[in-house]
């Protein structure tokens, strides 16, 4: 359920702290696949499904697979192996660690570090953008999600009211 008065949702069956602030975010609640536990703010992939549920593991920018099927943030405290888990698909996450990075800053999958994230736009394999960090802040950060996977082949230029996606590097 949503309550208006703490800006937070609940989901039954889901325990831990909930930092996908209502109506602003698009919750989905999980399966977690992978073999470590997966943490706040961490950027998972979609890996099948499991019941009535999508199963996730971390984002591996090196694995083309997963990089495709990046889905969202986790927003849980943790998700260990096993359990089920709410993560965002889009809107705007909080209660994050965001202070190395400025506000306004375009983050990317890491592409060495599984399901983290960074302001430094990769160079091989895919660019997977993952939104823009609203608020910087040790522990009350906040990103605008938008997942979007682009190949390395398409160049976007913009200018201040187009966006124009090249392809045939």
């Amino acid at each position: 359920f949503f309550s208006s008065r703490r800006r937070h949702t609940r989901f039954r069956g889901v325990t831990g702290v909930q930092t996908c602030a209502l109506p602003i975010c698009f919750p989905v609640t999980i399966q977690q696949f992978d073999t470590v536990t997966i943490s706040n703010g961490d950027i998972v992939s979609i890996v099948g499904a499991t019941g009535n549920r999508s199963a996730i593991k971390l984002t591996d920018a090196s694995n083309s697979a997963l990089s495709l099927a990046t889905i969202g943030m986790c927003t849980v405290a943790a998700i260990p192996q096993n359990n089920s888990g709410a993560i965002c698909k889009l809107g705007k996450v909080n209660g994050l660690n965001t202070q190395s990075y400025s506000e306004g800053a375009m983050l990317y999958v890491h592409p060495t570090d599984k399901g983290k994230w960074t302001v430094t736009k990769p160079t091989s394999g895919y660019i997977i953008q993952i939104g823009v960090v609203v608020v910087s802040h040790a522990t009350q950060g906040i990103v605008d999600l938008h997942v979007q996977v682009i190949p390395q082949a398409v160049d976007i230029i913009t200018d201040s009211t187009h966006l124009f996606i090249v392809t045939g590097k």
